[in-house]
């Protein structure tokens, strides 16, 4: 058996316009235009749907955000505080490096009762109690004699209400 194949007879004559540009361009229009107007439909369309879930999008990026903005402001208080205790334990760590060691003025002036001690650059100032005066002079014969003090001041020396002995150094490192 052979296939056949069949050839569609229009017997109807072809006008004018048919032949012409615009009715070939019409032609066209009419049998494939369809075919591109759908297509456009379509785009529209998928454009048009997309428009939610970008909307969607949008909001939910913008709950997220506030919800973290609300985070950071809540927190900023606690960041103030420990930036401001960072910059405070800063300043004291350059303060007691560049200042002479504690233990080292301490030992110096171990045989007397510290009240206060202060130190200021190179400038310290120790305020004291000794029972006697022989402890006196020999603190002030030992700072005198040690080498790292260049010098040596007592001031305001007197007696307490106990009957201790209350004086005032100022050493120069």
């Amino acid at each position: 058996m052979t296939a056949r194949h069949t050839v569609p007879i229009n017997l109807l004559p072809k006008t004018e316009f048919e032949l012409s540009f615009w009715g070939r361009f019409i032609k066209w229009a009419l049998s494939s235009g369809r075919y591109i107007i759908i297509l456009t439909e379509l785009v529209v369309i998928i454009a048009f749907m997309s428009r939610f879930k970008l909307d969607r999008d949008v909001s939910d990026i913008g709950d997220a955000i506030l919800g973290k903005q609300a985070l950071l402001e809540a927190s900023s208080n606690t960041e103030k505080t420990l930036r401001l205790v960072q910059s405070k334990l800063d300043w004291a760590n350059q303060k007691v490096s560049a200042a002479p060691k504690i233990n080292f003025i301490l030992d110096k002036v171990f045989n007397a009762n510290i009240v206060s001690l202060s130190i200021k650059g190179a400038d310290v100032t120790v305020v004291a109690k000794t029972v006697s005066e022989a402890n006196l002079g020999n603190l002030i014969n030992r700072l005198s004699e040690d080498k790292t003090f260049k010098t040596v001041e007592l001031s305001d020396i007197g007696t307490d209400v106990d009957g201790t002995i209350k004086f005032t150094l100022k050493l120069k490192i």
